[in-house]
């Protein structure tokens, strides 16, 4: 598929914002660009740790509640690393408005399990990110809107 195809179907990507959640920031600038190039109507932002990113959430939670949003997240991370993260997110009850996929280095069998044990965790993903996963994150994305 080239990505002028790709481009075509990604009719969530127009209200779509994409939160990259990790401390390592050559990959943030990496996925950044991978995201300009397959999701080019999203918006993205990037926060080194989960808790940057749970304050940005809350203190934007009405805005947010019309828009899709797709967070990124690490599992290894300072200050607050991505299970605290999910803890919080389901505490706050912000976890029936986004989507969540983890991307991380972790290779781990039980950090896969643990992570796709929370209903709201959509996808587990080694890093780096690719364009074509990002085409199938979005082209499940729109199938949940459809329904």
């Amino acid at each position: 598929m080239n990505q002028g195809n790709s481009q075509h179907k990604l009719d969530v990507s127009e209200k779509l914002l994409i939160l990259l959640v990790d401390d390592n920031d050559a990959l943030n600038f990496l996925h950044k660009k991978l995201c300009a190039i397959n999701l080019p109507d999203a918006e993205v932002i990037s926060f080194e740790n989960g808790r940057l990113a749970l304050d940005y959430l809350n203190r934007n939670s009405k805005f947010l509640e019309k828009q899709e949003v797709l967070i990124l997240l690490d599992i290894r991370m300072p200050v607050m690393d991505g299970w605290s993260f999910l803890k919080e997110i389901v505490g706050g009850g912000l976890s029936a408005q986004h989507s969540i996929v983890m991307l991380t280095s972790s290779t781990s069998k039980l950090d896969r399990e643990k992570a796709m044990s929370y209903p709201f965790v959509m996808g587990y993903l080694e890093k780096p990110l690719r364009g074509f996963q990002l085409q199938e994150l979005a082209d499940a994305l729109n199938k949940v809107h459809r329904n």
